[in-house]
């Protein structure tokens, strides 16, 4: 019996240990990797889904544009109108292209300064009812949409003399950016100039503050071109 016993082979319980540990390590390192690749994954499908919602929505901001004859039909009356209210220009604040709130049963418009949704619509000015606008939605329900419109880029340029460049042109220049992000942002801590402007991309501004809560940033210039005014029917569709 005992020369039976010598001659087995066989794992001792500490050799039997030990492989079950190592195995362990081994079962533990490729459940990391599997994991890290899931979570790439996931990331490249959120990246995917951004990129193509704000293709989306540039295509119909672009289609809205098009629109002839729409800021003649929406009153637009040009840089040089003010609200008799306070006293501001209306130029930065009258847009062509509504984004809304389409949960809400009044479908408000979503102000600049008012948070991001995880749904928003979009429709042109005229659309009242907003029956022809279309929604964008994230799967993600703790994931929102922000969009910033500015109007005409040109005008913050200056003459040699630091005075305003009132040129004539025959477009009307709409900056759009469109900000995927989560949490919470304070929109209202960025705002400059009196409100009628807010900081995006500038120094301590949105982007470079809250660049750990955005997800993805899509940024486009849209051109609405009054054919009024360029075949020399001044001021065309507006004052501007």
């Amino acid at each position: 019996m005992k020369k039976l016993l010598k001659d087995e082979k066989g794992l001792s319980l500490v050799e039997m240990i030990a492989t079950l540990a190592i195995f362990s390590i081994v079962i533990l390192f490729f459940g990391m990797i599997i994991n890290s690749l899931g979570k790439a994954f996931t990331i490249q499908g959120q990246q995917v889904e951004f990129q193509q919602i704000a293709n989306d929505m540039i295509v119909q901001m672009n289609g809205i544009m098009n629109k002839k004859g729409l800021y003649e039909k929406a009153g637009y009356l040009g840089k040089f109108t003010t609200n008799g209210t306070t006293g501001k220009s209306s130029w930065l604040d009258q847009q062509v292209i509504t984004v809304f709130d389409p949960e809400r049963a009044d479908l408000k418009s979503i102000d600049w300064i008012d948070a991001g949704k995880n749904k928003i619509g979009i429709t042109d000015v005229l659309d009242a009812e907003k029956s022809a606008g279309k929604t964008y939605q994230l799967k993600n329900k703790d994931y929102k949409i922000k969009v910033f419109q500015k109007k005409n880029k040109n005008e913050s340029l200056k003459t040699q003399f630091e005075t305003p460049n009132y040129r004539d042109t025959f477009t009307i220049q709409t900056s759009v950016t469109i900000l995927f992000y989560k949490d919470q942002i304070d929109f209202s801590d960025y705002l400059e100039a009196g409100g009628e402007d807010i900081n995006l991309s500038g120094a301590q501004g949105i982007e470079e503050k809250e660049a750990a809560k955005i997800l993805y940033v899509r940024k486009a210039e849209l051109t609405y071109r009054d054919e009024m005014k360029a075949r020399g029917e001044i001021p065309g569709e507006g004052r501007w």
